[in-house]
């Protein structure tokens, strides 16, 4: 209602001037884009259009405005036309560059920024624009060097450091990283990125504690950023608040429907309560609006627990179709074959999860439960050997290796495996209990006394 009153204020404001009022027409559109109001200076300057095509300063007006107003393809036109009138205006590679940005197109991006460079090199927008462009290129060296030199022209450039941050985040300097990102909220404590990163690094080093503090700060401070009201509703769902989370899941319904994050806390809230089959319904909507990988492993894992097998292979590989590296949608294909006696393709799909990450232990102990139950105890407990290498402290390791030297008769190893079970877990009563039995079993009640 607002852009059609707009559009008819100014309508009605040109149809009682001429031709020779075009420049009070042009400052009006400057004062539209001064404040930000992107549509009614692309109005204004639409109207000079239609009656002076030739207008200059209209032209440029019209596709800044629209540049601002991501509308990205009506700002190319307009930057063409612009061009074919004055090619020598070297102030719109800079606009240029910005436009093959926002379209992802770095490398044209970055053919125009130099462009701009050259004629302008001490301008910190073009330089932190080829920051990010070389950053988003993968070219780490080259975005640290443009983020440098803006801190060189603006020590406190918050852009430049965020830029920064990005850089020594990717290349693992986390502390560093962190460093700088705390020297950014210093200035500013709710700036969104800065938040971002921060919480990055948390999660970096494992404390994810403070990660999701910081997203509680994020949501609440940017209450329209919607992935930080997901993170903030799947924390709720763990804490078993599940009126909150279905709160904050209607939220997200009407204010970001088109990402499916209400429908994913609403199916989490579901499976938290093992009701599987209305989690099933729920993540189904989500992913009929936004396909995506998290959502396609719940479904695999809400129709495992129901025991369709094979609709749960479906999805998880549906998973992996979206992510290669969804490493737990592929140990979860490989355990359901498993459990479906299809040993050889699980044995398969464990084997590819080894080749790309060695020390995968959910891989080892699926292989070597795969050979176990193919009768090559011989690989089994090579498989489960290989997991107590990789984390001695991992006690069902060494019980499935006496499992597997009891099948086989040889009671001394099993005794071995079993009190290696304890010494992974002192503090557990389980692995005393089954030696214990084990003692029984073989007629030492002494020793099952002493251990008990």
């Amino acid at each position: 209602m607002k852009r059609l009153i707009l559009f008819i204020f100014v309508m009605v404001a040109l149809a009682g001037c001429g031709g020779s009022n075009s420049g009070k027409l042009v400052e009006e559109g400057k004062k539209h884009f001064a404040e930000h109001n992107y549509n009614g200076a692309i109005v204004v300057y639409k109207s000079i259009l239609d009656k002076s095509p030739e207008n200059l300063e209209a032209r440029l007006g019209l596709a800044r405005s629209y540049l601002m107003a991501e509308k990205y393809e009506s700002a190319q036109k307009n930057f063409d036309k612009y061009l074919l009138q004055n090619p020598y205006d070297k102030t719109v590679y800079l606009d240029l560059g910005k436009i093959e940005f926002h379209n992802k197109n770095f490398i044209k991006s970055l053919d125009w920024l130099r462009k701009y460079d050259e004629a302008y090199p001490d301008s910190v927008e073009c330089n932190i624009l080829m920051g990010q462009a070389f950053f988003f290129s993968r070219n780490n060296g080259a975005a640290m060097d443009y983020f440098e030199k803006v801190l060189k022209l603006e020590p406190e450039n918050i852009r430049a450091m965020l830029g920064k941050a990005r850089v020594l985040m990717s290349n693992k300097e986390t502390e560093k990283a962190e460093a700088l990102v705390d020297k950014i909220l210093a200035k500013d404590s709710i700036n969104h990125e800065g938040l971002y990163l921060k919480a990055k690094c948390a999660a970096e080093r494992g404390d994810h504690e403070a990660y999701k503090e910081l997203f509680e700060v994020i949501h609440k401070n940017h209450p329209n950023d919607a992935y930080a009201a997901y993170v903030v509703g799947k924390r709720l769902v763990k804490e078993g608040k599940f009126d909150q989370a279905w709160n904050l899941a209607n939220s997200l319904d009407k204010m970001a429907p088109e990402t499916g994050f209400g429908r994913k806390i609403v199916g989490l809230s579901f499976y938290t309560q093992k009701q599987y089959d209305a989690a099933v319904n729920a993540y189904m909507e989500a992913v009929s609006v936004h396909p995506d990988p998290e959502s396609y492993y719940m479904l695999g894992v809400c129709n495992y627990e129901n025991g369709n097998y094979e609709t749960a292979i479906s999805n998880l590989r549906k998973a992996v179709d979206f992510a290669p590296e969804f490493f737990r949608a592929r140990e979860l294909i490989s355990l359901i074959l498993l459990h479906q006696q299809r040993y050889d393709e699980s044995v398969a799909e464990a084997r590819k999860l080894i080749d790309e990450d060695n020390k995968n232990i959910f891989a080892r102990m699926t292989l070597g439960d795969a050979y176990f139950a193919k009768g090559d105890s011989g690989k089994a407990i090579k498989e489960y050997e290989q997991v107590t290498k990789v984390d001695p402290e991992v006690a069902q390791s060494y019980f499935k290796m006496g499992a597997v030297h009891y099948s086989m008769g040889e009671m001394g190893k099993t005794e071995s495996a079993l009190k290696e079970a304890i010494s992974a877990s002192p503090e557990k009563i389980r692995p005393k209990v089954v030696l214990a039995a084990f003692y029984l079993r073989n007629g030492e009640s002494d020793k099952a006394r002493d251990d008990l």
